[in-house]
This record gives C-alpha cells, structure tokens and sequence, in this order.
C-alpha cells in the first residue's frame, strides 16, 4: 500500500444480531358493531336491507424505526389501530311471468376508513403510499402538480417566489415545457411533528400530501337471474368508485427521461415550442426538473 492509514479508521467484520425477538407478538383483533333491519314488501316479493357498520382493528403490526447504533432490523410490534364503517343497502325483486322466474337485486356501500392510532404517531412511507393517523390506510402519497411552464418569464417569476429544493433551489436546468409542483405544507415544527399544515415558501420533501385513497369509497353491485322449465341464467356486475391507483405503466412508458427506452406514443403530443402542451411535459434526458416525481398526475 502507499503507507496512508485507512480513512474509515480501524475497524473489524463482526457478527450481529438480525432482529430482536418479540415473545409478545398476536393476530390483530377485530371488533365490529352492527345495526340494521330487513323488510318485505309487496307480498314477499320485494326486499330490503339497510346496515350500519363499525369495524375497528387493532394490535396491528408495525414497523418500528430505532437508531442505527442499535446495529439490529427495525422489530415490528403490534401496535396499530384501524377504524372501518359505513352502510350496506341492498334491494331485491323476485318475480315471475307465467312460468318464467327472475330476481334483480342490487347493492351499494360506502366505507370510510381511518387510521387511527401508530406507534407514537410515526407515519409509514412507501414509494407512492404512506399509513398515517387520521388518513386512510395506504393513501397515495406525492406532489401537486400545479402545472406546465410555458415561458421563461413565468419560471423567473414561480421560483423567485418558490424555490424548489427537490432540485437544489435553483431553476438553472429549468426550462418551458417543465412542471412546477405546489407548496401546501411546510417543515416541521415544534407542535407539527411531521410536517407543517401551513405553507411555507419552499417546494421540498414535506410538501407532500394525500393525492387519493386506494380503498374504495362506495362499492356497487347488480344481479340479475332468471329461470325457465329447469333452465337458469344468471349475470352479476360489480364496480368500485371513489378510488384512485398509481398507473406504474404511464409513470414508466410516459418518463421521457431516458434515451434507450420504448415509450407510449401518447408522448408523441409532450410539450415542444411547436405544441405547448399544459397536460404531458417536454422530453429532456435525466429530468433534471423532477417532472417524473410521484404526483396527482400519476395518480
């Protein structure tokens, strides 16, 4: 060697332990309330249903972060809370025409959930979804997008006012054709552990926020059967709103970061100075205005 010490120090490969056991662990436990009535109408041909319900859960698992010196995985406690309630409707017919039988019935719910209680109130985070106290588990987490730069004048103007430290600060790499992403919330403070719910001036890592929640609001069914001389058909629908996914394929095949990848040929209408598009930004490689960051775009 060159005779310099190791600039790490003197150190040693040592064994260590992988997790610390926890003889405490259980299942989750549900509890759920319920409150409804059936009822028949029209000489027992119609039905109705109506329920509340209120499920809660708890002794969750959840990872627990703990300093880095402790030299051990992060153990996982039972230690969060859930809350699910809303109402199921459910409406039915039965009927016949000479020998021709059929029902039709249909259904809807509505669910909220919340979560309601962490391990010291300590969020959860994943590349799009977060678990936080007081949110839906496993909302979408990301930016909001404010819009497209068409003009020089109008980043000048954005990032004189809101510097975006996503990207160092500066709107040096900047251009017409990027996106700029909104300041709804600001740092920590001392009586906001995780973010501050007032803006601040700063584009920056707290501005995240809820883009939309991956549990559905409302469920809905329909169901239709009939039946003739011992033959039976039947047809069943069912559908989710008030629910939003992240679309990985458009997020992938919309990035325009890359020179070697195939994308969609939606981008063939991106942003150019020939079409200042304000809904998909210009292809520029390495994307070095953070278009590509998780926001309600994508959502």
């Amino acid at each position: 060697g060159s005779g310099m010490g190791d600039p790490r120090g003197n150190y040693n490969i040592a064994s260590s332990i992988r997790d610390l056991p926890n003889t405490n662990f259980s299942w989750e436990t549900v509890t759920t309330s319920y409150a409804g009535f059936d009822a028949e109408f029209l000489d027992h041909k119609m039905t109705a249903t109506v329920e509340y319900f209120d499920r809660v859960t708890d002794n969750i698992l959840q990872v627990v972060a703990i300093p880095l010196i402790v030299g051990t995985a992060s153990p996982v406690f039972n230690i969060g809370a859930a809350r699910n309630k809303g109402v199921e409707m459910e409406l039915g017919y039965n009927g016949n025409v000479g020998a021709l039988t059929y029902n039709i019935s249909g259904n809807v719910s509505f669910v909220t959930n919340e979560v309601t209680e962490l391990y010291e109130g300590q969020p959860h985070q994943t590349d799009f979804g977060r678990v936080e106290e007081g949110r839906p588990i496993g909302h979408i987490w990301g930016y909001k997008l404010g819009g497209i730069f068409q003009t020089q004048d109008e980043i000048d103007a954005y990032y004189g006012a809101t510097p975006d430290e996503t990207i160092g600060g500066s709107a040096a790499f900047v251009e017409p054709g990027d996106m700029y992403f909104l300041d709804v919330h600001g740092n920590p403070t001392e009586t906001e552990r995780f973010y501050s719910k007032n803006p601040d001036g700063v584009i920056n890592s707290f501005d995240q926020t809820e883009l939309g929640s991956t549990i559905p609001g409302h469920i809905y069914g329909l169901n239709l059967s009939a039946g003739f001389k011992g033959l039976d058909v039947s047809v069943n629908f069912y559908g989710e709103g008030d629910v939003q996914k992240v679309n990985i394929a458009r997020r992938r095949l919309e990035a325009m970061s890359s020179n070697g990848l195939n994308q969609m040929t939606t981008t063939l209408n991106r942003w150019t100075p020939e079409n200042p598009s304000s809904t998909m930004p210009r292809a520029v490689i390495g994307d070095p205005a953070g278009n590509n960051r998780g926001n309600d775009d994508i959502a």
